[in-house]
């Protein structure tokens, strides 16, 4: 029991804290955001308030000194703030909703159930203030949450708290979905959708286009004001005026931050999950609308990986540069095929290059591993039947171990290059000495060697490499040694600007400069070619 009063007790000073950032943050916002700080700073006062009630009747509880004087609401000074306001709220509105996981999981801990045979009517007062605390609409809001098996609090394995623990366990997980779908809100998700609101204001700042079409900026506000179906008639308006692949990629460059206030404030249990991944740049592990659990989806992506040499077509043609290598991937298409290039620079050393191409258009699961199921399973796993494939056509092609390899993919081609980088026995053989991922979603991959130099390379209207969830603003800046570029064209048509052709065409008149970089990156492997096998990957 002593466990869970300091645990509430934390909770509340943890609040206290939070409270004194959110108005310290005031100063660096506009107006009303400034109003909506204060506004949830006073809440988070009135729960730690709350919550000190609620230490002092667990102390009590026990038949102890209460001990509530030691939360004091004193107010604490708060250092400058050097970070960006958006990141910090996001940090906060994170904090908060681990706190309503906590006392959550005070509230169903089976060492409260003890005290009601020692004394019944303290310890239900104690429940009822616990209880208060998480439902007071003036504090934490609705924050009953549904509290996973890694974020319980630890008890000792008795009968009783077997018998406790699984019903009020369930029963705390459905009062949770219940308040979501009754349209209760909590602290941790207003204070949430108020961190996107800023991301999005950057994002408008970077694409006026995007508030200056007038359905669109309906749309936008209609999901910050958590009207949902006014968005739905906002979107049909944009698909009649403009055509479904240019509503697409209109929303691209803001998806994750809309995907996550949709979720945050939706009627919708089950995706939930979503926008708190988005919030704090973590994968993405179910999908904003339905909540379809992604794992799930990439379970079917199954099979061995085989690799079969075969015949270059005859419209291959592989040149010198990072724009050349995505026409040569265009070439290969998506029907299966990869590329391994055998080069001799002027030093002698011999050096490799992959090329990777991205999914395939039509059913999702089919004989080759570049397909839909493929690609959700490259985005949210580290092994899949793709680069199983792509390791045993490098074995067949008979690549040296230790000789430097060049990995260059195309969509889900740049996820498969990341997972290999990041793959311990891939490395151990192979010097990947660059990940090149153009139209990728590798934001949330990590190259296991950090000699390994990554390049990304996106088309802010492509949907593609939001699919996990993450960007720049949610990673709080490029990963070390990373070389990022985000860039804009003129057709803002989806899928037209995810291809291979009009990244390749891009590469060349819109970002010349992203395309001289990366071949300085890659000079050492643009030596003299010595022979091009490609290879005709399946899943089994």
């Amino acid at each position: 029991m002593t466990v869970l009063t300091e645990a509430v007790t934390l909770t509340a000073l943890q609040l206290r804290d939070d409270a004194e950032v959110l108005d310290a943050l005031s100063g660096s916002v506009a107006a009303a955001e400034a109003r909506a700080l204060h506004g949830y700073a006073r809440q988070c006062r009135r729960a730690a308030c709350d919550l000190g009630r609620a230490a002092y009747a667990m102390e009590a509880c026990q038949g102890n000194r209460p001990a509530a004087h030691r939360i004091s609401m004193r107010p604490r000074p708060v250092t400058e703030i050097a970070e960006e306001p958006a990141a910090v709220i996001a940090r906060v509105a994170h904090g908060i909703r681990r706190a309503s996981l906590r006392l959550t999981s005070v509230l169903t801990h089976p060492d409260l159930a003890r005290q009601l045979w020692r004394s019944p009517r303290r310890a239900v007062h104690a429940w009822a203030r616990l209880l208060a605390a998480l439902t007071d609409p003036g504090g934490l809001g609705y924050s009953v949450s549904a509290v996973r098996r890694d974020e319980r609090l630890p008890h000792r394995p008795t009968r009783l708290a077997g018998a406790y623990k699984t019903p009020m366990r369930v029963l705390a997980g459905l009062a949770a979905y219940a308040g979501t779908v009754t349209g209760q809100e909590s602290l941790a998700a207003r204070v949430a959708v108020l961190a996107m609101r800023l991301r999005m204001a950057d994002i408008v700042e970077d694409h006026p286009e995007m508030t200056e079409y007038e359905p669109l900026r309906r749309l936008i506000d209609a999901l910050f004001d958590d009207r949902q179906l006014d968005a739905v008639r906002a979107f049909r308006q944009i698909q009649r005026d403009r055509g479904t692949e240019t509503a697409i990629a209109l929303l691209a460059p803001a998806f994750t931050e809309l995907g996550a206030t949709l979720a945050l404030l939706d009627e919708n249990p089950f995706n939930d999950r979503f926008g708190w991944n988005v919030l704090v740049g973590e994968r993405v592990t179910v999908e904003p609308l339905a909540g379809v659990n992604l794992d799930r989806v990439a379970g079917f992506d199954t099979g061995a990986g085989r690799a079969e040499l075969m015949a270059a077509p005859p419209e291959l043609s592989i040149g010198a540069g990072i724009a050349d290598y995505m026409d040569a991937i265009a070439d290969l298409g998506t029907r299966g095929l990869i590329a391994i290039r055998e080069t001799r620079g002027p030093d002698g050393l011999t050096r490799y290059l992959l090329l990777a191409p991205g999914m395939a258009v039509g059913a999702p699961r089919q004989e080759s591993p570049q397909d839909l199921v493929g690609a959700i399973n490259n985005v949210l796993r580290p092994d899949s039947p793709y680069t199983r494939a792509i390791m045993k056509a490098l074995l067949h092609a008979g690549v040296p171990g230790g000789v430097d390899l060049a990995l260059v993919g195309h969509s889900e081609g740049g996820a498969a290059a990341m997972n290999l980088a990041g793959n311990a026995g891939f490395c151990a053989r192979h010097t990947v000495t660059h990940v090149i991922a153009i139209g990728a979603p590798i934001d949330a991959k990590r190259a296991i060697d950090r000699r390994t130099k990554v390049a990304s390379i996106v088309n802010s209207h492509d949907f593609v490499p939001t699919l996990d969830g993450l960007n720049i603003r949610s990673m709080g800046g490029e990963p070390r040694g990373w070389y990022m570029r985000e860039y804009t064209d003129d057709t803002h048509e989806f899928p037209a600007c995810h291809s291979a052709r009009a990244y390749a065409k891009n590469l060349r008149v819109d970002v010349p400069d992203a395309a001289t970089h990366i071949d300085a990156m890659l000079a050492a492997h643009r030596g003299e070619p010595v022979r091009t096998l490609v290879y005709c990957l399946s899943d089994d």
